[in-house]
This record gives C-alpha cells, sequence and structure tokens, in this order.
C-alpha cells in the first residue's frame, strides 16, 4: 500500500461540525488513511450494518480509505454491525495490517479490560456485553491475547510496529494508568519493541512516555474532536497535552516515523520522531 499518512481519530461519536471541517481539509490530500479509534457512534453504537446512523458517517467519511476499531459505547447495540459494515475496514474485533512496511495490530481493548462488574453504568461495566457477544469474557481475553502474542512473533523482524486500541495505557487525564490492560500489554510490547500504541477515550491530546531498562513505551492519545466535550489534564506526567480539537498525524518516511498533532485550525501543535 502506497498511502504514507495516517489520521487517528478518536470519540468522533457525535460527528461534530469542527471534525467535518478537519476530515474535509485533509481529503484534499489524496495520500491518507484514516484511523478510527473506537466510540465511533454516540451514545450507543449501532443496531444494523446499513441502519440509518451511517448516514452521518458517510457524509464526512465519503470516498475515504478507513480503518476501524471499536469503543466501548460501540458495544451497547450490535458491535458486529460495524464489523460487518461496508462503508469501512473492521474485518473482525481485532486483526493486523501491514502498510508501508509498518506492522500495525488493532486490538479491542474492551475485551482486554471489560470495566468494572460493580457499576451500573453500562459504559463502564462491559461484561454483560462481552459475554453477549463472546460468550464468556475470560475465553475471549484468552483468544485475543495468544492471537496476539502469534502475530507479534510472526512479524517480529518489521523495523516499525504500531499498536492501535481505544482505552489508554497512561493517561494525563482523568482516566490516569489502566492497570489492567499495563499488566496485559506491556510485557509483549517490550519483547516486540513496540514503537507505539495509540488510543483515544480521553478527550484530549496527549503524549507519554514510560521508560523501562532499554524500552522506551510512547502512548499517543487523539480524542479530540468536539469542542463541547473534552476532558481536562489531571497530572503533569505527558510530554504533552492539549484540549484543542484537532488529531494525530504519522507521516511514514524511509529512516523514520513522524507523529504530529494538528489542532482544527490546520496548525502543528506538537512533532515527535521515532
Amino acid at each position: 500500500m502506497s498511502k504514507n499518512e495516517l489520521y487517528c481519530f478518536g470519540d468522533i461519536g457525535n460527528y461534530s461540525k469542527t471534525l467535518t471541517k478537519m476530515i474535509e481539509h485533509i481529503k484534499k490530500n489524496n495520500n491518507s488513511i484514516f484511523i478510527l479509534l473506537g466510540d465511533n457512534f454516540y451514545f450507543n453504537g449501532v443496531k444494523h450494518k446499513d441502519g440509518p446512523e451511517w448516514n452521518k458517517y458517510i457524509k464526512i467519511f465519503y470516498n475515504t480509505l478507513t480503518y476501524a476499531i471499536l469503543g466501548n459505547h460501540d458495544y451497547i447495540y450490535e458491535p458486529r454491525a460495524q464489523i460487518e459494515s461496508v462503508y469501512w475496514n473492521m474485518p473482525n474485533f481485532y486483526y493486523f495490517k501491514i502498510i508501508n512496511n509498518i506492522g500495525m495490530w488493532f486490538i479491542d481493548t474492551q475485551i482486554l479490560d471489560p470495566g468494572d462488574f460493580k457499576s451500573e453504568n453500562p459504559y463502564v461495566n462491559l461484561y454483560p456485553q462481552i459475554n453477549r457477544v463472546h460468550g464468556n469474557y475470560v475465553d475471549a481475553y484468552n483468544r485475543h491475547i495468544n492471537w496476539l502474542e502469534i502475530e507479534f512473533e510472526k512479524y517480529k523482524d518489521l523495523k516499525y510496529k504500531i499498536v492501535f486500541g481505544h482505552y489508554p495505557i497512561t493517561s494525563a487525564g482523568p482516566y490516569g494508568d489502566n492497570i489492567k490492560l499495563y499488566s496485559s500489554l506491556m510485557k509483549l510490547f517490550m519483547k516486540y519493541n513496540i514503537n507505539a500504541y495509540i488510543s483515544g477515550h480521553d478527550h484530549n491530546l496527549q503524549h507519554l512516555q514510560i521508560k523501562i531498562n532499554n524500552y522506551v513505551f510512547n502512548q499517543f492519545i487523539s480524542g479530540s474532536n468536539d469542542e463541547s466535550n473534552s476532558y481536562p489534564i489531571c497530572n503533569n506526567n505527558s510530554k504533552f497535552f492539549s484540549n484543542d480539537c484537532g488529531y494525530l498525524k504519522i507521516k511514514i518516511n524511509k529512516s523514520n516515523l513522524n507523529f504530529k498533532f494538528i489542532n482544527y485550525k490546520n496548525k502543528k501543535i506538537y512533532s515527535f520522531v521515532i
């Protein structure tokens, strides 16, 4: 695949006017791929693979190459309806792609962390939904982790590797550190030298780093595209934090990966190179 610019948007489910303007500007460049990081439809996902909810998506993303994953809100109605949709690429709950020799794993963080089973909030306690969709959350978890390790091993010789998920592993926003995801994923990320993890869920823009011996874990959060629903900073452990509406752009070059946060005014507000 020759396209070498990835545009990452999380939590687009309100389909705001600001999101529309940003997408229209990006679509002028034919060298782009869109990646949607979950919570694709607020507040409860979709019921059918071609239901009326899709009109909002089609209006903005028509004729784009788009890869998507599910978020916690997408699990409320029928998550399989999004997988079966012809409007974007989501072949399964989790899957792998190679784009310009970059390994890209699209994971389902809701399977890996169904939330708080004591909560009455259906967006926080996904255990009933995971059991309904996948049969049993323990089995679903084990299948997902086994698949991920097998795929990491299969493509371990790739120079660059990126993982995309909905929930962040660490955050300077309200969600903080996700201990479940950290314990499930970090050893694998270290073993296979994953260069970056990209997520949404927190409605802001962030870059965070965790250094473990010789491994540097880079977490990018791109969930800010609706000015009416941004989340504040809660601690100062990030390399970069912004409440601006914007997105993460990943430029694939021959010798590096260039990560840039672009705000709704099409202004670069942060850049980092791996």
